[in-house]
């Protein structure tokens, strides 16, 4: 895909796997390669995943949770200008979606951005018509998107802008997958099997 261009490292997304995605994982979830076990996390009395946020699809229309209740969601956190680890999350979500075949209408695939100083709703809709055309892609203002990545135990972190103005932004690197509540109930690493992941949302949702 033309969009994986740069090594994980020079864009210092390594660190986010590293750091984010490895802190979340020891703090939150049991240990397993692939498939975190399922669990209702707890902080606070609330569970993981956001309940009433309020954010902003790819055609600039409000977006809420209540749009999503019935189908189960898998989310995952990231930005437009990601070159590799995006790419790759949102390619492993097709697949998921591939393997699912008719049950793919009971998925809502969610790209939420961790960069919403740069991913307007129009750079949202460019980048994700290098997939699937059900994909969903939110943005919002910065207070939103940061409620949204801390409700989630997710992890995000902008990086010092280069010579040129540029940055990237550390982030988590997991495929989140929430009942037709908007419950958790696992998330999974991008080098699980599509088809392993497909069977494990039949198992616990459908």
């Amino acid at each position: 895909m033309a969009l994986i261009s740069k090594s994980f490292i020079a864009y210092g997304l390594i660190p986010a796997v590293a750091l984010g995605g490895l802190v979340l994982a020891r703090k939150h979830f049991t240990d397993s390669p692939h498939i975190l076990g399922v669990s209702q996390v707890m902080e606070e009395g609330k569970p993981l995943g956001d309940y009433a946020f309020h954010l902003t699809d790819a055609s600039g229309r409000l977006v809420t949770n209540q749009d999503f209740l019935g189908r189960v969601r898998l989310v995952f956190f990231g930005f437009t200008h990601c070159p590799d680890i995006c790419p790759l999350g949102l390619t492993k979500m097709g697949e998921v979606l591939d393997h699912l075949g008719k049950d793919r209408e009971k998925v809502a695939s969610i790209f939420i951005t961790v960069d919403p100083e740069r991913d307007t709703p129009d750079k949202l809709r460019v980048f994700l018509e290098n997939f699937p055309r059900d994909f969903i892609g939110l943005t919002g203002s910065q207070e939103e998107v940061s409620a949204v990545v801390a409700s989630y135990k997710s992890y995000a972190h902008k990086q010092p802008s280069d010579s040129s103005g540029g940055y990237g932004v550390d982030h988590s690197s997991f495929i989140y997958i929430m009942d037709p509540k908007g419950a958790y109930k696992t998330h999974v690493m991008l080098d699980a099997d599509a088809e392993t992941i497909a069977a494990q949302i039949r198992k616990n949702l459908f």
